[in-house]
């Protein structure tokens, strides 16, 4: 689907820019947290770090957006 391509080319646009500013440990603990696969205590040591992390919040927001983007898009 073409709008699901210009999401996810958005996407790595997006993850470029956050990268460059993002902590090495926030970013192995995005995806478990947004799949449901981390433990409470990975969970609230993320949401810490993002209250105080600009650039590991925006991340974390587009990555979570695009996820639940592309899962409305399939279950649909």
């Amino acid at each position: 689907n073409n709008f699901v391509q210009r999401m996810l080319n958005c996407q790595k646009e997006q993850q470029n820019q956050a990268k460059k500013g993002c902590c090495k440990d926030c970013m192995s603990a995005l995806h478990p947290v947004i799949d449901g696969e981390a433990s409470a205590e990975q969970i609230q040591e993320l949401e810490k770090h993002i209250q105080h992390c600009q650039p590991c919040f925006e991340y974390y927001n587009i990555e979570k957006s695009v996820k639940e983007l592309v899962r409305h898009k399939l279950c649909s």
